[in-house]
């Protein structure tokens, strides 16, 4: 029988923003999950391929501020990192307290591994430990690196029609595509297209990343209307602001520990720079754990050991 299953909006600094929490037993500790994107929630993850991670943690599923459930126009004000970093706290101490909560951890995926450092970096009093898939480094090689990788591969399989769409956007200059949004979705399908670890979604890459969300049950139809509303406006209004980063220098030095569940093949947030990040990270334990046979999203393509690591990683934190 499952202890908390609960679905609601909370009140987060001025805007209502939908959650779900999901526990099996009592005594777990927390793990706020900060899902990719910007603006791309994730929790049908959780109640679904990775639902089994409710028998060791306290799940905190969070549509972040500006998409899904949480998309409050009149409410929510301009997106910015900075706000979704107090969001995320704020988040963490209402449901710590209420459910007296022995510790909470953090798990970020792709964007949400931005954030994720951005929060133990500035509240590491909060987090007993931290959790990166898809992790970002350095936002301006991260985007020269993609673009190149992602021009190699359709010169190599003769995709003729994404060689000049690439060559058209250009080469990203300070990680900004022409134009930011466009160019940046034309990047991120060409590379998909060509990634040698599975088919092409149907759809392309906007529909592999909105197809659960647009069709799973974890979501009412509001949280999919704030979806197609939101998905877009927070890419557009987040993207510019948050690339200029470099982590080897930012954040060179974390309070917590510190473990990447990296797929070896990630070219969305490069593996090599992920690589770079851990020999030069300073933190109370940093782990590297490869995933061989994935690349942007272990999660999906490893669930199994992606459980198996995770619940490894988080173990070393429990209170005796």
């Amino acid at each position: 029988m499952t202890l908390v299953d609960r679905k609601f909006t909370v009140e987060l600094n001025g805007t209502k923003q939908r959650i779900h929490l999901l526990a099996e037993r009592a005594g777990l500790p927390g793990l706020i999950v900060l899902h990719g994107g910007p603006g791309v929630p994730n929790r049908h993850a959780f109640t679904g391929r990775l639902r089994e991670l409710a028998q060791d943690f306290f799940l905190i599923l969070w549509d972040q501020r500006g998409v899904g459930g949480s998309y409050r126009p009149r409410t929510q004000g301009r997106l910015t990192l900075d706000q979704l970093v107090t969001d995320a706290a704020s988040l963490t101490t209402l449901v710590r307290d209420r459910y007296s909560l022995p510790r909470v951890n953090v798990l970020g995926f792709s964007w949400g591994t931005e954030l994720g450092i951005r929060l133990v970096q500035r509240h590491p009093e909060l987090y007993a430990a931290y959790v990166g898939s898809g992790q970002a480094v350095d936002g301006i090689r991260n985007e020269a690196i993609g673009y190149r990788h992602a021009l190699e591969a359709a010169i190599a399989a003769g995709d003729e029609r994404g060689v000049r769409a690439l060559r058209r956007i250009g080469p990203p200059v300070d990680a900004q595509y022409r134009p930011v949004v466009r160019g940046l979705i034309t990047q991120r399908q060409i590379a998909g297209r060509h990634n040698p670890l599975k088919p092409p979604a149907s759809g392309g890459w906007v529909q592999s990343l909105a197809g659960g969300i647009l069709t799973n049950p974890e979501y009412s139809w509001r949280d999919r209307w704030g979806y197609a509303r939101g998905a877009t406006r927070s890419l557009a209004e987040l993207w510019p602001a948050v690339t200029h980063y470099d982590f080897t220098q930012d954040a060179a030095e974390l309070a917590v520990p510190v473990t990447f569940l990296q797929g070896r093949h990630d070219w969305t947030t490069p593996s090599e720079l992920v690589e770079e990040y851990a020999a030069v990270l300073r933190a109370p334990s940093v782990r590297l754990v490869w995933f061989e046979e994935s690349g942007h999203g272990p999660s999906s393509t490893e669930p199994e050991k992606f459980m198996r690591e995770l619940r490894a990683a988080l173990a070393e934190t429990e209170t005796p």
